[in-house]
């Protein structure tokens, strides 16, 4: 699941994202093309490997992350999501971003 956010407001829940995809992976290094963002409007992306196919993040209970995640500018935080700011980008269709999913 990719979500990408435009805002602060709710960054890190896709239920506020302005574009969520879900992307069938078949490589370790997957790309996928943002087209229809605007260039040079700022956006953030949170993404998750799905792997039970259940349409969310798993989280033990203390709510710790069971499956792998990545932000953009592979930002990481100690507890929750990080900002929307740390991970934020100016859009541009020349400009290509790398996320790792731990």
């Amino acid at each position: 699941m990719l979500a990408i956010f435009d805002k602060s407001d709710g960054f890190g829940n896709e239920d506020y994202a302005c574009e969520k995809m879900v992307i069938k992976v078949d490589s370790k290094n997957q790309e996928i093309e943002l087209s229809n963002l605007i260039t040079g409007k700022k956006y953030a992306i949170a993404l998750y490997h799905d792997v039970n196919c259940n349409q969310r993040l798993d989280k033990n209970i203390l709510g710790m992350p069971l499956e792998k995640y990545g932000f953009s500018n592979d930002v990481r935080s100690t507890f929750g999501p990080p900002s929307f700011e740390s991970a934020a980008f100016i859009y541009s269709q020349e400009k290509k971003t790398s996320i790792t999913i731990k």
